[in-house]
């Protein structure tokens, strides 16, 4: 969300072609819901958020995150996160990291209700596996969350 205020809505496709969902009257037990024909929904920013959508009660979240990286390779091991930066041309989080040996994960906000790690596979997933270190050294580490379902880290050595 790049602006101080920002308006959308929610589509059931990526097209014009489909059905548009605003701000809706109330579901319940929701906080947020949407509705066909509803308003726009705002968000403040400028910042990133996790949007959840609940197709059940047509209810959403939207959570503001800042993104760090956190384990026993990181300089502040596993009491704090080493906090990433927004980049706000290419939208990847971005940070110059000393690491060591160990494991690592992403986790938005300090707290741990939103963190990334890798599976088996090596695909990145919400509450997954620690990531495994590169090594010691400094690295350029990126976070790009810019794909649902297709997210990826990288470590550059410097």
């Amino acid at each position: 969300m790049p602006n101080a205020t920002n308006a959308f809505k929610l589509s059931n496709t990526n097209t014009s072609s489909g059905t548009v969902y605003g701000k809706g009257s109330g579901a319940a037990g929701a906080t947020n819901s949407f509705a066909e024909g509803g308003t726009d929904i705002s968000l403040a920013g400028p910042g990133q958020y996790r949007l959840q959508v609940n197709l059940a009660n047509s209810s959403y979240t939207a959570t503001r995150v800042a993104w760090g990286i956190i384990g026993s390779a990181t300089p502040n091991g596993w009491d704090k996160s080493t906090p990433l930066t927004l980049d706000p041309a290419d939208k990847k989080w971005k940070g110059r990291v000393t690491m060591t040996a160990g494991e690592a994960k992403f986790r938005a906000n300090d707290a741990w209700d939103i963190n990334l790690g890798v599976t088996s596979a090596g695909k990145m997933e919400y509450d997954a596996l620690n990531i495994a270190s590169p090594g010691p050294g400094d690295y350029d580490v990126v976070l790009d969350l810019n794909t649902p379902n297709s997210y990826t880290y990288s470590f550059t050595k410097k």
